[in-house]
């Protein structure tokens, strides 16, 4: 019994690291949304909080792995439209004057 408490106890650890990594991901990718003016119908970048409680049983573990699963999934949608956006600056499909009033300011 004390082997599989154990384990539960190490995927729990896991999965706490595992949503903080996804965590720094989605702040990472919003910063990155953050540089490019909303154009309209942009999605909003919501940032998850970091896991603060240290997780007891499987079920937490497995709730946690989901939410880690979604954030991802949210991350690569965000990088979808940015990655777009940038496509279309790159093959002038937008000028870079029609861009500007969409880049924030960095003055």
């Amino acid at each position: 019994m004390s082997d599989l408490h154990d384990l539960v106890g190490r995927i729990a650890a896991s999965a706490e690291k595992l949503l903080n990594e996804v965590a720094r991901l989605r702040r990472d990718v919003a910063r990155l949304h953050g540089k490019i003016e909303a154009f309209d119908k942009a999605p909003q970048i919501v940032d998850p909080e970091p896991v603060r409680r240290k997780l007891r049983n499987l079920n937490e573990a497995l709730a946690t792995i989901e939410a880690a699963r979604k954030g991802i999934e949210n991350s690569e949608r965000a990088m979808n439209v940015i990655e777009s956006r940038i496509n279309e600056i790159a093959v002038d499909a937008i000028s870079r004057s029609e861009m500007k009033p969409w880049l924030k300011d960095r003055g």
